[in-house]
């Protein structure tokens, strides 16, 4: 697709069974809102709407991939005010006021990954709310718990390639 490396990660399915198994432990209401950060081409956004989320929307950095998760959600009749895909590099997007819960699939690396935090730390703070951040394949841990904002909880789950699926908490 063209991605940057030292921004961007491969592309990889990650709306199976064992996502579906960690969102089934959560606290999930009609109420909550999910943002799948860089959501390739739907898959995990995919199983989440199958949760009461009144809305799941997705980032992805690339354009041509975007545009895929957009057709899928319509081959599959999604209901469009259940969702929107956002082509938006995620170091820079800070409209998070409205999501209370974060997913990713080690989208990208630890530099990325630091920006969106402090992005998201600014966010609890601008508008205070419960946050839980789902993250399959959490090779930028310490990036997710540096700014003090978020813990890991004591439960973790397997994925379908024998990574971990962590799951946090600002609360």
């Amino acid at each position: 697709m063209g991605l940057d490396p030292q921004r961007a990660r491969a592309h990889v399915a990650s709306g199976d069974k064992w996502l579906r198994r960690a969102l089934k432990d959560l606290p999930i209401t009609a109420a909550d809102r999910m943002i799948d950060v860089g959501c390739g081409k739907g898959s995990a956004m995919k199983v989440m709407l199958e949760f009461p989320f009144s809305r799941v929307d997705g980032i992805e950095l690339g354009e041509p991939i975007a545009a895929i998760a957009r057709s899928n959600f319509r081959t599959l009749e999604v209901p469009p005010e259940r969702y929107a895909v956002i082509t938006a590099d995620a170091a820079e997007f800070t409209d998070l006021d409205q999501y209370t819960y974060v997913y990713f699939y080690n989208p990208f690396t630890a530099a990325v990954m630091s920006s969106f935090m402090a992005n998201l730390k600014a966010s609890v703070e601008r508008s205070p709310r419960r946050v839980t951040i789902v993250y399959d394949n959490p090779l930028c841990h310490d990036a997710v718990v540096a700014g003090g904002v978020f813990r890991k909880l004591p439960r973790d789950y397997p994925d379908a390639t024998g990574n971990r699926i962590y799951v946090y908490s600002n609360e």
